[in-house]
């Protein structure tokens, strides 16, 4: 969840607040039931190097735009998709060695 100031947790709290990094991020929006969304990741990775971008060393994390608590059909769900990313070569993952 995005909060504009951090929470005070309890103590014992399972809930560990921290910040996600900017940067360069690939993206993709899933159109349907969250039961797709293994296969929209996937998909995203596998486009990733293909259009020069490796993985970056970040969280990653979805944004659910539109689900249940907007519609009972799984069908109209919206979830974005974040993968930090950076180019590949001399200055991407492939060229640190």
């Amino acid at each position: 969840m995005t909060v504009e100031e951090f929470p005070v947790l309890p103590e014992g709290s399972p809930l560990v607040p921290f910040e996600i990094p900017g940067g360069l991020y690939a993206t993709s929006r899933h159109l349907g039931a969250y039961s797709g969304i293994h296969r929209a990741w996937m998909d995203l990775v596998s486009w990733m190097p293909a259009n020069g971008l490796g993985p970056r060393r970040s969280p990653c994390f979805e944004i659910y735009v539109k689900g249940h608590e907007c519609t009972g059909d799984e069908s109209e769900f919206i979830t974005d998709l974040y993968e930090p990313a950076e180019p590949l070569g001399p200055d991407g993952p492939a060229g640190r060695r």
